[in-house]
């Protein structure tokens, strides 16, 4: 699997297999300062060994992330979730599901990332949105923009200082 760019997950900074060779910036960190995870899937392999007659489809994104049949290809599927790469030095995340979400996309992902964060000793919100959907104005309403323009200010922010004092 060849990254196509030098964007992915929060906690895939430094990875080599996932470092692209495309695009400007490229002796820039690829390393996240802060990540948000709204209704996402962050544990691809627990998608390919425990969910396997749902992502076998090539119409799946699973299927088509990976190139082929997720359970023919368990360590590319490790390799592209975030679940894998969780370290002690990963950024702050926010992770937002919904309760009316009929996609095939489980809050279990989220669920199964937070535990791996404190775990690790790492700043995580795991917010199950009631009546939010794949999407919608649930997650953009007052309460998630505040607490994702906090997040962001205080990470961005805390960057700047250190370049430009």
């Amino acid at each position: 699997m060849a990254a196509s760019s030098r964007i992915r997950c929060g906690e895939c900074g430094g990875v080599k297999e996932l470092e692209g060779d495309v695009g400007g910036n490229l002796d820039q960190s690829s390393t996240a300062q802060a990540a948000l995870g709204m209704f996402c899937e962050t544990d691809i392999y627990y998608v390919a060994t425990e969910e396997k007659e749902r992502c076998e489809n090539p119409r799946d994104p699973v299927y088509q992330l990976l190139g082929g049949k997720p359970s023919e290809r368990l360590e590319l599927a490790k390799l592209a979730s975030a679940t894998t790469h969780v370290s002690k030095d990963g950024p702050p995340i926010i992770l937002l599901y919904g309760t009316a979400d009929k996609s095939l996309v489980k809050p279990l992902h989220g669920l199964r990332l937070k535990a791996l964060y404190d775990k690790a000793g790492l700043r995580a919100t795991y917010q199950l949105i009631e009546g939010a959907g794949h999407g919608g104005p649930h997650y953009r309403d007052k309460i998630r923009s505040k607490l994702i323009l906090k997040m962001l200010s205080e990470q961005l922010r805390g960057e700047t200082a250190k370049e430009n004092p």
